[in-house]
């Protein structure tokens, strides 16, 4: 029978041989896939391809996407990015939005601000050259690579782009994924530990307003620090604390929530260094250090942000306290008082927990808490808002999802605190004997990759057999004098001219370190780390056994970064901007990550000893691909504003300003019905918001219906009297209907009743003096949807627009069109800021 078929001739030999070979090229990719991830050894530049490819592929944005969120202000109004007078190092003295410290609003992050005007430096160099060199076909050939449909005026437009900006956060959440799978392996010599590890962290839902939105590059890179730091504490006890110091230190600045480093990285230190260092663990010195050089980086950050960004001290602590205050309270004033940061707006609608009564403050934060943890698993519904009436002060104390939240802080603090113990007391009885490895002193006997030849001869040889050795001894010694060169440096800059008047005149609240205390305690620190870990590294008595059980003191560290990190974020004891934002997640999800990994790899684990062990890959698949598909769907969301808008209104449809930002973006191309509902829906969902009655009578007077939008602009005056953008933008549609005149009575009456403010000021220069002005005076009138920061100079020699209307509203609108919709980007209501 078998020789019948073998005698059946081909009917399409040729494409039996093209199937054949294209299946055999697919055998070959698979095997050598398998081949990369089974037996070669994860370390982190092994691990940075795939993590980086993986964070590409899940969150990218469309390559025409626009500014999205408070993108406008990050790189179109930012005037530090836009080079309006300010010189590339000028960033460290400005905020997060280009904005001086006597206008900013608590954001200090230069770090973010240095790489977005770095890429704009690129463009307008890399313009010079192709306006000096190229020729005209050369020219579009660029403008069509970079998503342009014609020639545009220049590169430093392109450079400034979304799209070209959000890939800092691509590339940098890689690289942080590629970490966590050095260190997974470091730890464990698990390939499955350490690809799970980093995968699980890439790939978290919860990041993808982190990773996809511009901004979040501050959460990313203040993340970059932390894991650095983490990675630190594996250097050798002399280098350490220096390790720890850059790393916190470039936290900072990207991002102030990485002061929840100066505890964790300390306790990290002391759980982690019986299986980090297992010869040596010496954990209370270790631990020691770390703290010196948390510390040590803390301190110096505090005093040269006073320096370069001075702000005022809040009110609460200028008062002086009693005269029998105890000593304690004195010292804590004098602390806040020396590390106190540029106040953090207050706004109700942002974070209604502003206005709420403790008790009810705190059970709305832990409902919060509780509510973004479950998102961290089960993320099956992403926001990009969350404002009111969406997260309500809680109606009572007691609810259960605020008594999950107590549970999820506490609980956590008490396992890990048990795990420790219980690893304390394994690691008397439970020993295994220390292998060598050619990467230094390890328990397991998993097998690493050979050092690559280097060169025949003596010095080869010595090479190959020391190259470990050689490779750690430059690290350290550069980490070393990189921090000692970068302390000198910045203790070196001095204020700037353009701030340096500003912040407190009392010198009672000018509280500082002296100088040359400053600079003695860096010195003597140093000193003391160098010569307190080399005491550590030569002296101290090598084991030869260790506990090689890392699964309990991780669980420990998790748990206890879980916590800590989302503390600052909770609002129990710093209100800030927003009452919930899934961005703020990326410290936290730095110790889920650890959780996660570990409990996924304990099921397979068990599922290996059952029967069902040819399914046992099945369990983690299932949460990666659940949580990579998640990821990706609400990354698509980023396609532009108006589907940004559109799907963050569905996804929390009791978000007032959700609706509101819609129909903005709704009106922007001219579906002025779909404007007019959603507004209406913004109106009812937070009647006492100004801007929501404004824009919905601003709606009408755009539909040529100017009568009926005269209540909702009434309505509006009365609850924000002080909101210029808002009364401008209505004052001059009712200027350009002509119906200005016609209400002149009710806006004298709504001048009386609020005295002083913007309404009474704008109403009556408008009406005396609109018809030299077009309207309203230009000064008053807000910048337009995607129009870039202006310098003074421009400002007043720009010609009048009579309409802010007129500017475009979207350039990479669905529509292609710009339809002329105004908006005040900067009196939207910005969850972000």
């Amino acid at each position: 029978m078998s020789d019948q078929v073998d005698q059946i001739p081909m009917t399409s030999p040729r494409l039996y041989a093209a199937g054949a070979s294209v299946w055999g090229w697919l055998v070959s990719v698979w095997e050598r896939v398998r081949i990369f991830f089974s037996e070669r050894t994860p370390t982190f530049w092994v691990a940075l391809g795939p993590m980086v490819m993986l964070s590409f592929i899940l969150f990218c944005r469309y390559p025409t996407t626009n500014y999205i969120f408070d993108e406008q202000e990050a790189l179109l109004g930012n005037p530090y990015i836009n080079q309006l007078g300010f010189k590339y190092e000028d960033a460290i003295y400005r905020d997060f939005w280009g904005l001086p410290a006597n206008a900013s609003i608590g954001s200090y992050r230069p770090i973010p601000n240095y790489l977005w005007r770095g890429l704009v430096e690129v463009g307008e160099r890399g313009q010079r050259i192709i306006d000096a060199y190229a020729t005209e076909g050369m020219k579009g050939w660029v403008h069509r690579v970079f998503f342009y449909p014609e020639p545009i005026p220049n590169l430093t437009e392109v450079a400034r782009r979304s799209w070209f900006q959000h890939v800092f956060n691509l590339l940098f959440h890689g690289v942080n994924g590629a970490i966590f799978v050095g260190m997974a392996w470091r730890l464990s010599r698990r390939r499955l530990v350490a690809w799970v590890s980093g995968t699980v962290f890439v790939a978290a839902a919860i990041l993808t307003e982190a990773v996809s939105g511009v901004v979040g590059i501050a959460d990313v890179l203040g993340g970059m620090g932390a894991l650095c730091a983490l990675a630190s504490l594996g250097m050798r006890a002399h280098a350490m604390p220096f390790g720890v110091f850059l790393s916190i230190l470039f936290g900072l600045f990207s991002k102030e929530s990485a002061i929840v480093c100066l505890p964790l990285i300390p306790v990290a230190a002391l759980l982690s260094a019986p299986f980090v260092h297992p010869e040596k663990p010496a954990r209370l010195v270790r631990a020691g250090l770390a703290t010196v050089g948390a510390l040590a980086a803390f301190v110096l950050y505090v005093e040269v942000r006073k320096r370069w960004f001075p702000s005022s001290v809040p009110a609460e602590l200028a008062k002086p306290l009693d005269l029998d205050a105890s000593l304690t309270s004195h010292m804590a004033r004098d602390f806040l008082i020396w590390f106190h940061q540029p106040p953090l707006p207050k706004d109700p609608l942002n974070n209604p927990l502003v206005d709420a009564q403790m008790d009810l403050r705190v059970a709305g934060a832990m409902r919060v808490y509780w509510r973004g943890l479950t998102q961290v698993v089960f993320p099956w519904t992403l926001s990009g808002d969350y404002s009111f009436p969406q997260e309500p002060i809680p109606a009572k104390l007691i609810s259960l999802e605020s008594v999950l939240g107590w549970a999820a802080t506490v609980l956590p603090l008490g396992a890990a605190l048990g795990l420790w113990v219980v690893s304390l007391l394994r690691e008397r009885k439970e020993k295994q004997p220390i292998v060598e490895h050619g990467n230094g002193h390890r328990r397991s006997t998993a097998p690493t990759d050979p050092p690559p030849a280097f060169a025949k001869g003596a010095l080869g040889t010595w090479y190959q057999r020391n190259r470990s050795v050689v490779l750690r001894t430059c690290l350290e010694v550069g980490v070393i004098v990189v921090s000692a060169w970068l302390t000198y440096k910045m203790v070196g800059i001095g204020p700037s001219e353009a701030n340096k008047d500003m912040g407190d005149t009392d010198p009672a609240l000018k509280i500082s370190i002296p100088p040359h205390i400053l600079n003695d305690a860096l010195v003597y620190g140093g000193l003391g780390c160098l010569s307190a870990g080399a005491f550590v590294e030569a002296l101290w008595k090598p084991r030869k056994t260790a506990y090689a059980d890392y699964r309990f003191p991780l669980l420990a560290i998790g748990m206890v970064w879980l916590v800590i990190s989302y503390f600052p974020h909770s609002n129990m004891y710093v209100l800030l901007p927003t009452v919930r934002a899934e961005r703020l997640w990326y410290f936290p999800v730095l110790g889920t990550t650890i959780i996660v990994s570990i409990a996924l790899v304990a099921a397979y684990d068990k599922l290996r000893t059952t029967e069902w062990r040819k399914y046992a890959w099945a369990v983690p698949a299932a949460f990666l691909v659940f949580q990579a598909g998640r990821s990706y769907l609400h990354a698509t969301d980023y396609r532009n504003d108006l589907v940004f808008w559109r799907e963050t209104k569905d996804a929390v449809p009791h978000s007032s300003k959700a609706h509101l930002n819609y129909s903005v973006m709704a009106g922007a191309r001219g579906m002025m019905q779909i404007r007019l509902e959603e507004s209406h829906i913004a109106r009812h969902l937070a009647p006492e918001w100004a801007m929501a009655h404004i824009y919905t009578g601003d709606t009408l007077c755009r539909m040529g219906r100017p009568d009926e939008a005269w209540p909702h602009y009434a309505r509006g005056f009365s609850l924000g009297p002080g909101d210029k953008g808002l009364i401008s933008l209505a004052l001059q549609c009712m200027w350009d209907t002509k119906t200005l005149k016609k209400h002149e009575p009710e806006l004298r009456i709504l001048s009386a009743d609020h005295p002083g403010s913007w309404i009474a000021f704008l109403a009556d220069d408008t009406l005396r003096n609109g018809d030299k002005q077009g309207g309203v005076q230009r000064e008053a009138k807000g910048r337009s949807y995607n129009q870039a920061a202006e310098s003074e100079e421009t400002e007043a020699t720009a010609t009048a627009d009579p309409d802010p209307s007129a500017s475009s509203a979207d350039s990479a609108s669905a529509s292609g069109t710009a339809t002329g919709e105004a908006l005040d980007v900067r009196s939207l209501p910005d969850l972000e800021k």
